[in-house]
């Protein structure tokens, strides 16, 4: 994939992002009273997963990076 078609994947991923899920500082897939809750990190990572990158392993703490919004299913 060239890179054009990588940004052009990214874009079209963000774009059927419906913008529906629940928001938490600190994401979990088993909150009892919301559910999955994710994060602005969350949608990083599940922008690169569903364009069909592996987003990269990063320092430090990043709250809900390990757990990607579910796009490109």
């Amino acid at each position: 994939m060239t890179d054009t078609q990588f940004i052009e994947q990214l874009l079209g991923e963000a774009g059927d992002y419906a913008n529906n899920l629940r928001y938490d500082p600190f994401p979990t897939t088993t909150n009892p009273w919301l559910g999955p809750t994710y994060n602005s990190n969350s949608f990083v990572s599940g922008l690169l997963k569903g364009a069909g990158a592996v987003p990269p392993t990063l320092p430090g703490i990043q709250p809900g990076y390990g757990q990607p919004i579910p796009l490109g299913q």
